[in-house]
């Protein structure tokens, strides 16, 4: 269960800078749909 936190963790902290990039970049709301 260790793991499993740590991984979700790790996925979230990418998953929140992808989309900020993404955010700061200007990308259409289009790729989002």
């Amino acid at each position: 269960s260790r793991v499993k936190r740590l991984s979700g963790i790790i996925v979230n902290i990418t998953a929140r800078i992808f989309f900020s990039t993404v955010v700061h970049r200007g990308v259409p709301r289009k790729v989002f749909s």
